[in-house]
């Protein structure tokens, strides 16, 4: 079957990474089976109603690379759709209007929670009558429309394509509001009459909507539709198995690439909660178009995901360092445009010496800093434990003689100096190469000495050497 299948974000903010890998799954059931995936803004709910949120959904799916089919359907745009709607099950005598006030209601919530009883709506309009709605309407009370829980059938069923077969009797629905007082249509009715319209098959969403299901079903039998087949996800929990929040990495999507995640790394991270290839595949990295040909909606786990910083991080750092250093560049550049300003030849270097350090795109800003501006470092640091100030100051010294006297291209080069400068001064490698570094780096921590003159080039290493020298 060809599904056809929506993501369908309420503008209310940026999208969350939960929002997002249930839109990464509909695109991959969609386009796994040829078929559609649409995007729909559902933007009724104006109270919460974020302008610049559009926005935000579209730079994400862009950014992931997850293109809809078709201009996107907005419901603001769709009103007096809905609105027809409403009337037809009015006429039909499935829906009622409710003229009950905010005081009635939360009076009788009160009132049922005090008993123990769910705190579900008594049908106190259902029972008015003809005469009571006329006066009603004449003097423009306030009404909201529910719809009306029908008597049979007394449970509703589904085969739910990753939790199985469920079934929720229609004893603990109560009669929900389908549209608000002014006029707007709820979740609950207007994205019924999108999907249907629409020709959605697949319906994915997060397991908190099971309990909700029910409603919809009898909606779709309300206007004599088939209701589309439904997959809801797992819950995802952080790695202490609790609700996701802002501290395990529940932010918005688009914190991500601001702060240096590659779209494809974060796809292959999002498409395993909850997913996975089949029994017996020990794969972890797959493109997108490689994810296209080989997901399936049944091999989603019904068990919790557990989102994982740490492994997001692992992820990222294989996907940059598998990419080649000049591609490594041109991200670097798109990611902050400073670094278009930086010579691209020195850009590049650098580029090649410190790609295996990165995990993310942000990191290179503080990793590269020390290439700009030797930070000031403690003269002790210079002179390593197997060593001492005498030869460690020989060892700077003869390094800077025959670095200001002669031309060397590659990293191989250098390694071949400063072992040279080792041998014929008959010093030690902790003599050399330990106080280069440190006076190249200003760190006790970075690439070899060999890489650091190869990056900072002949000009600017004399300069530290020339530091160092003074400082000791």
């Amino acid at each position: 079957m060809k599904y056809i299948t929506r993501f369908a974000p309420s503008p209310t903010g940026n999208p969350h990474v939960g929002n997002i890998r249930t839109a990464l799954f509909d695109y991959l059931a969609a386009k796994a089976t040829k078929g559609s995936f649409l995007l729909r803004i559902e933007d009724t709910d104006r109270e919460r109603f974020v302008p610049e949120a559009v926005d935000y959904i579209h730079q994400s799916l862009s950014w992931l690379g997850l293109k809809s089919d078709g201009e996107a359907v907005y419901q603001s745009a769709r009103l007096k759709i809905y609105q027809d709607k409403v009337q037809e099950l009015l006429d039909k005598d499935l829906a009622y209007k409710c003229f009950c006030s905010k005081e009635r209601l939360d009076s009788l919530r009160l009132e049922l929670e005090k008993t123990g009883k769910p705190p579900m709506y008594d049908r106190c309009c259902l029972a008015l009558s003809d005469d009571d709605l006329v006066k009603k309407e004449k003097a423009k009370e306030p009404f909201v429309v529910r719809f009306k829980i029908p008597e049979s059938p007394v449970e509703i069923s589904w085969k739910d394509k990753v939790r199985g077969t469920v079934t929720i009797p229609t004893k603990v629905l109560e009669d929900f509001i389908i549209l608000k007082s002014d006029s707007w249509p709820t979740y609950n009715l207007a994205h019924i009459i999108d999907d249907h319209e629409m020709g959605i098959n697949l319906v994915i969403r997060g397991e908190e909507f099971v309990p909700s299901t029910p409603k919809y079903i009898l909606i779709y039998q309300a206007f004599g539709w088939d209701h589309p087949e439904y997959a809801h996800m797992p819950l995802t929990l952080g790695k202490d198995h609790k609700k996701l929040s802002k501290r395990h990495g529940d932010t918005s999507i688009l914190d991500y690439k601001e702060k240096g995640y590659l779209p494809e790394a974060m796809i292959n991270f999002l498409v395993f909660l909850g997913w996975n290839p089949g029994e017996g595949s020990t794969k972890e990295i797959y493109s997108l178009s490689e994810l296209k040909q080989i997901f399936n909606i049944n091999d989603v786990n019904k068990a919790p995901a557990i989102f994982d910083l740490e492994r997001l991080d692992w992820m990222n750092g294989l996907y940059i360092r598998n990419l080649s250093p000049l591609e490594l560049t041109d991200r670097l550049v798109l990611f902050n445009q400073d670094y278009k300003k930086i010579d691209r030849a020195f850009l590049e270097r650098l580029v090649i010496v410190e790609q295996s350090r990165l995990k993310t795109l942000a990191e290179f800003k503080e990793i590269s800093q020390a290439y700009f501006s030797l930070p000031e470092y403690d003269k002790n640091m210079l002179v390593f434990k197997k060593s001492n100030h005498k030869d460690t100051k020989k060892g700077i010294e003869a390094t800077l003689e025959k670095l200001s006297n002669n031309e060397w291209e590659t990293i191989e080069n250098f390694e071949e100096l400063l072992g040279h400068i080792v041998h014929d001064n008959e010093l030690t490698n902790a003599d050399v190469f330990w106080p280069v570094r440190v006076a190249l780096s200003g760190k006790d921590k970075s690439p070899s000495p060999a890489e650091l003159l190869w990056v900072l080039g002949k000009e600017e290493s004399v300069r530290r050497l020339e530091k160092a020298i003074k400082i000791l």
